[in-house]
């Protein structure tokens, strides 16, 4: 049920009033389009500028992703760098 909420067109999924009335917790304001699930995360750029991901779900080419970089402040929105897939080498990693 979440990933559905999470492909739903939105802002994003947050607590509501449930923690208070801060809108900045409630509202980060910085995105004004979908954003979309949450898909892994980036373990390290190659020297060649391959980034190598960890991710829950097969990626595509021609599909955008957003990296984030989040700070220690809660309220500080994240950096972020974004593009588009433009080829992709899968690696197959097993515990």
């Amino acid at each position: 049920m979440q990933r559905q909420l999470e492909l739903a067109f939105s802002r994003g999924l947050s607590s509501g009033w449930l923690k208070g009335v801060n809108h900045r917790r409630l509202v980060h304001g910085r995105w004004s389009k979908k954003r979309g699930p949450l898909v892994g995360s980036l373990q390290r750029v190659n020297r060649g500028g391959w980034l190598l991901l960890r991710s829950r779900e097969p990626l595509l080419r021609g599909q955008g992703l957003v990296l984030e970089v989040h700070g220690d402040d809660p309220l500080t929105p994240p950096l972020e760098i974004g593009g588009r897939v433009m080829d992709l080498e899968r690696i197959d990693v097993t515990s």
